[in-house]
């Protein structure tokens, strides 16, 4: 059986290419080959542009040459949903199955707030597919009110080190993500001065991209002097990182089932971040994190406050997060889904 991954470069920036780089290095087994097909690349606009155009120009040459049996379509919301249809459409030309893998975070909104053509096509294009995989229990509510197909809960997974690698004298509170209004950053700004007086012995370190040249010049102006911006993270610095983190935080507006906390639990890092999306059925609140309500700025405040404060809650919520990785969420829980999933729709097509 051979599959195609239909998103961004696995060694692109975010969660997509995190969960992408996770399905070619591990789930290939001798009974399934899979390839990965960019479409996304970092760049200008107008490389994006051009990757874009010749992307969906050499796909049906990539599709006479590989051969695959199912396409797996990874989505997010906007341009992504639009250029991935595109390659749903050339896929089912081909007779190939299809597998839609909904990641966006804001995909509610992008079709609520569309023009009723935008919805027709988004039901359109969702119809189309032999069946969807969304990341929470949440989403599948979501999904099923706009699409009659098969929807499938499989949440994201992590490789999970052998052993709980929390190093409970860390000082450092970490931000992983794309720094802006949509992941809670400006909320922490404007904590961080409190922050600074409660709790001095700690520095807010922000990893990622987005709006960095405004989100730096708030942090002169406030003199935010424990608030440290750096760029995104690559997998060889993330070790790092972690032996020095004392908590993830993530107080989040919107969210699938962000592959920062998951990544962050994995290392028995303690984590606070919001009721949304997917992250109610990751963390529960008060016995492996800490979650409050979006744009909560006291509560985020005191929260922080608190798990930095208490040491014996932040060793028992390490354990907790480190044992809900291992249990629910390592790849080899969620290799076992796939494959089900993969058999199901050959199975499919061998019967018709």
């Amino acid at each position: 059986m051979k599959i195609v991954m239909v998103g961004p470069d696995k060694n692109a920036k975010g969660g997509i290419a995190s969960v992408i780089n996770n399905f070619v290095e591990y789930f290939g087994d001798p009974s399934i080959e899979i390839l990965d097909y960019i479409t996304w690349k970092e760049g200008s606009s107008f490389h994006h542009l051009l990757n874009t155009i010749f992307g969906i120009l050499r796909f049906p040459f990539f599709i006479r040459a590989e051969k695959p049996d199912i396409l797996h379509i990874h989505v997010a919301q906007y341009g992504s949903f639009y250029r991935k249809s595109l390659y749903l459409m050339l896929g089912k030309m081909f007779k190939l199955k299809i597998i839609l893998h909904m990641h966006g975070s804001q995909f509610e909104k992008f079709y609520e707030k569309g023009s009723v053509f935008r919805k027709k096509y988004v039901q359109y294009v969702l119809n189309k597919a032999d069946i969807l995989v969304v990341l929470s229990e949440s989403w599948k509510e979501f999904y099923s009110q706009i699409t009659t197909k098969n929807i499938e809960v499989i949440k994201n997974c992590v490789s999970v080190p052998q052993k709980n690698l929390y190093n409970k004298e860390a000082k450092d509170i970490i931000f992983f993500g794309n720094i802006g209004e949509r992941k809670g950053v400006y909320d922490i700004l404007d904590i961080a001065s409190a922050l600074q007086t409660e709790i001095p012995e700690t520095s807010i370190c922000l990893y990622g991209n987005g709006d960095i040249v405004k989100i730096k010049k708030i942090i002169t102006e406030g003199h935010l002097e424990n608030v440290i911006v750096k760029s995104w993270v690559s997998e060889e610095d993330k070790p790092a990182i972690y032996r020095k983190a004392m908590m993830h935080i993530l107080p989040s507006y919107q969210e699938g089932l962000p592959m920062a906390i998951l990544e962050t639990m994995a290392q028995g890092i303690p984590n606070i971040s919001t009721f949304v999306g997917g992250i109610p059925e990751l963390i529960e609140n008060r016995k492996n994190g800490v979650l409050i309500r979006p744009g909560k700025q006291e509560d985020l405040k005191e929260a922080i406050i608190e798990l930095a404060n208490n040491k014996a809650m932040r060793v028992a919520y390490s354990e907790e997060s480190f044992k809900t990785i291992e249990n629910q969420f390592s790849i080899n829980n969620q290799k076992s889904l796939f494959y089900k999933i993969y058999n199901d729709l050959m199975r499919i097509e061998y019967s018709s």
